[in-house]
């Protein structure tokens, strides 16, 4: 019986980065590895018996092939600890395994639909002791030529020789038929050649040597970046066959696509393209020609890739390019990218948002692109960790794209192990599957390091840290998704009062998590976890005593829209036990609910902004997911800015106490600082974000704002309070007989225009000093970024944005004419210092 040998010892050296951290047969071929096309081939043609010479790498294709049954093939492995060279590893296997029979012998880092049986037949038929396959080229320097006779004899031969050496365009493919005789001419346990030491030994002793000539059959040896792109495209062309059973479902004409992958516009994929399994490619994103992508990615809406290569598990941020490139393994590329012709990108890269990748640029496996980069030379050595893990808003990515279980777990236990060991916290999310993921594996590490775990299941961040305090925990985790973009997942960390962590908090728990300085404790000293029962009904209770439910209740009816977040665990119950009249919608907690493909926040708003006019009501309330923040709608149908609310707020609570300090950022806008200081409230500034407001509030506190709406009341409990804003509100319009659109009336009006600029980081500081150099003899003040009073216009606010390279101009005026005149001098001056750096 024949056997077959395939050579996949070789590390690929010409393919890197494709094979940093595989070996060149591993190396993926219109998603199947090259080695796989050749045992299909071998397959194909009746050879089922398989042997392997692996050196480098060898687990790995050990590993995915396994004994070959799942192929249909028998597989017999020998691993070279030194290299014995192409015929040494054939001899070693060969020895292995006690073959004495004619072998086929054929590398695995070839593609080729060479007729093996035929090859077979001319050998025999020639009683040929090795046989080679054998085709003409334009450039034979680069391979070993042969000289044949009319009957087909190999007369002589030269392994890879110059041009002054040439005597043939024939050139060997390294494929070969050999028979035992020819087998015993390799030195056991040495290195040896089949091109440099074996061909040439058996002319030497005028064997029986001969050329099979292949030239009407595809083959490719793919040494080269170039040539796999080129082997790629002569499949996608139909140049050479393949089973297109290895390319999957052809779904349209040229577009073969795997099992359970999904495409939103299939219009836009233009053939030809393959795509592998479990795929999602979102809406408004044109695929191809001449592409293939791999398994288990996301390419997001309004995407564009062409002529490119695109393995697994990778993602591809909104509105990015790619452009005549490959993608590895396992790559997250962010929004607004381009990855122009020539690219290659290594397995676990990360590449920010805005980056440009110039054409022909290699990156090495596991670097880290930062925002807004142009890479204009090859990345290979070294790799930029995160500067930071826990922004001002908290810890924000995609789950199981930027937050995995595994980073979530490493995250609680950073977090666990900043605290005395069997100290207690409480955790909690909102009513999505991707929240409960993240909390689960948040649980398991802070109780790998000996923290007790308090768990609130689905329940509103005010009621989690409201349990803080209550409970004198050590701190607290809320899990929820985005309003806006519900796939992206944030963390929020919480001290033992209920505030947001602190910067010096947050540096202790990221060196931990950097540093992997994790606290292991043994079996008997992991924390218990403990269900609570009782919590929403405390936090009811206790907030119910700071408001008026006689003047609540004096409300016509008012729309509540949970919006299908955690807020649906609480009004329920707060309407019963309250006695409240409310149309509520979207608050039946149905948890675990997957996030929608476009935000239910939209259908929210446009629905409440038709509804309360229609049906008479006072007021609407629409929750994000958390419950953190909120939507107002007015009786008349109008959205209250983030602006207003905060404005509304601060105005009730002054009348109601007489005064007091109110903390706000740097920012905030002119309605909000005029309105304290009408209604006589004390300001205190502090810097954008939660981790701003929490090293500036305390119990003294009458009330802190973030510039996204979000309310805090100290006297209650340190975090932002959406439900507890409603009844304020309620309580409010109760109490006066005012509709909610007669008090947006009497706040001063304003209009605000917002811009950003990309400065690069290393940049920044230059340009904030020269914007300052040149507003210096303006009225400016510099407590967070730049803040310009300009007569007869308004102010403007120029702030560095803490984790991006962009700057953020704000404009704001008593009218729309005025603030749009302030943004464009501010903007034509940051634009003229830009082109100074």
């Amino acid at each position: 019986m024949v056997k077959a040998i395939i050579m996949a010892g070789g590390e690929g050296t010409r393919l890197r980065p494709l094979t940093v951290n595989r070996p060149k047969p591993l190396v993926p071929l219109v998603n199947k590895p090259l080695m796989e096309h050749v045992v299909h081939l071998l397959k194909s043609k009746g050879f089922k018996d398989i042997g392997v010479t692996l050196h480098y790498l060898p687990n790995t294709i050990m590993r995915y092939f396994g004994d070959g049954s799942e192929f249909g093939v028998r597989i017999y492995y020998s691993i070279e600890e030194k290299p014995l060279g192409t015929a040494g590893g054939v001899r070693f296997l060969a020895d292995k395994y006690d073959w004495d029979e004619t072998i086929i012998v054929i590398s695995g880092d070839v593609f080729t639909n060479i007729d093996l049986e035929k090859m077979l037949e001319y050998h025999r038929r020639k009683g040929s002791i090795f046989t080679m396959a054998v085709r003409k080229t334009d450039d034979p320097t680069k391979y070993g030529i042969a000289l044949l006779d009319e009957e087909g004899r190999v007369r002589r031969f030269l392994e890879k020789p110059s041009w002054s050496e040439v005597f043939s365009d024939l050139i060997n493919m390294g494929i070969y038929i050999l028979e035992p005789e020819a087998l015993e001419m390799i030195p056991s346990n040495e290195e040896y050649d089949f091109a440099k030491n074996l061909i040439p030994k058996l002319l030497r002793f005028d064997k029986p040597v001969y050329g099979w000539r292949a030239d009407n059959y595809y083959w490719s040896d793919i040494g080269s970046i170039n040539q796999y792109k080129e082997t790629h495209n002569d499949i996608l062309s139909g140049k050479v066959g393949i089973d297109t059973s290895m390319l999957g479902l052809e779904v349209a004409k040229g577009v073969y696509v795997g099992e359970n992958t999904s495409i939103d516009d299939i219009d836009n994929i233009i053939p030809p393209v393959v795509i592998g399994k479990d795929t999602r490619i979102k809406k408004n994103t044109i695929i191809g020609p001449f592409t293939v992508i791999g398994s288990n990615n996301i390419i997001e809406n309004g995407v564009r890739i062409e002529k490119s290569i695109i393995w697994d598990h990778s993602y591809v941020g909104p509105a990015t390019t790619i452009i005549d490139s490959i993608i590895c393994n396992n790559v997250h590329i962010s929004d607004h990218v381009a990855v122009m012709e020539g690219a290659v990108i290594g397995d676990d890269t990360r590449i920010g948002r805005g980056s440009i990748i110039r054409p022909n640029i290699k990156i090495w496996p596991s670097k880290v692109i930062d925002p807004y980069t142009i890479v204009s030379i090859n990345i290979k050595w070294g790799i930029r960790w995160y500067e930071t893990l826990i922004e001002p808003w908290g810890i924000t990515g995609l789950l199981n794209i930027e937050i995995t279980p595994e980073l979530a777990t490493r995250i609680g236990s950073a977090f666990g192990s900043s605290l005395p060991r069997s100290s207690s916290v409480v955790v909690a999310r909102d009513t999505y599957a991707s929240s409960r993921v993240v909390k689960h594996s948040i649980i398991a590490g802070l109780m790998s390091s000996g923290i007790n775990i308090y768990d609130l299941e689905v329940s509103p961040l005010p009621v989690l840290t409201y349990y803080i305090k209550k409970k004198k925990l050590r701190g607290g985790i809320h899990v929820s998704s985005l309003v806006y973009d519900p796939l992206r997942i944030r963390i929020k960390i919480f001290d033992h009062t209920g505030k947001f962590i602190n910067r010096s908090q947050a540096k202790k728990i990221e060196n931990i998590f950097f540093k992997e300085a994790f606290r292991k404790v043994l079996g008997d000293q992991v924390g218990d976890l403990y269900p609570t029962i009782d919590h929403i009904d405390q936090y009811i209770s206790d907030i119910s005593k700071h408001v008026s439910l006689e003047n609540i209740r004096r409300q016509r009816r008012v729309l509540i829209d949970c919006n299908y977040g955690s807020a649906g665990s609480l009004w329920p119950k707060l309407v019963r036990e309250l006695g409240l009249t409310v149309y509520q919608v979207n608050c039946n907690e149905q948890s675990p609910i997957m996030p929608p493909r476009e935000p239910f926040i939209h259908a929210s708003v446009d629905s409440a902004i038709k509804i309360i006019p229609l049906l008479g009501l006072s007021a609407g309330f629409i929750y994000d997911s958390d419950a953190d923040k909120l939507i107002v709608i007015t009786d008349s149908g109008k959205v209250v800015s983030g602006d207003q609310l905060i404005a509304l707020v601060a105005k009730i609570l002054l009348e109601t106490h007489g005064k007091g300090k109110i903390v706000i950022p740097h920012n905030s806008s002119k309605v909000v600082i005029d309105t304290i200081r009408e209604y006589g409230g004390e300001i205190i500034f502090a810097e954008q974000g939660l981790m701003g407001l929490s090293e500036n509030i305390n119990e003294n506190i009458l009330m802190a704002a973030d510039e996204r709406g979000g309310i805090i009341y100290p006297w209650l409990h340190y975090g932002s309070d959406a439900i507890f804003t409603s009844l304020l509100i309620l309580e409010y319009l109760g109490s006066t007989g005012y509709n909610l659109s007669t008090l947006l009336e009497q706040l001063p009006r304003t209009a605000v225009i917002k811009k950003t600029l990309v400065i690069p980081y290393a940049q920044r500081g230059r340009f904030m000093r020269m914007i300052y150099e040149e507003l210096r003899e303006k009225e400016i003040d510099t407590l967070d970024g730049i803040k310009i009073i300009e007569e007869n216009l308004g102010s403007g606010y120029i702030r560095p944005l803490p984790n991006e390279p962009l700057i953020e101009i704000t404009a704001e005026s008593d009218n729309q004419e005025r603030a749009e005149k302030l943004a464009k001098m501010l903007l034509d001056l940051a634009y003229k210092i830009k082109s100074k750096l």
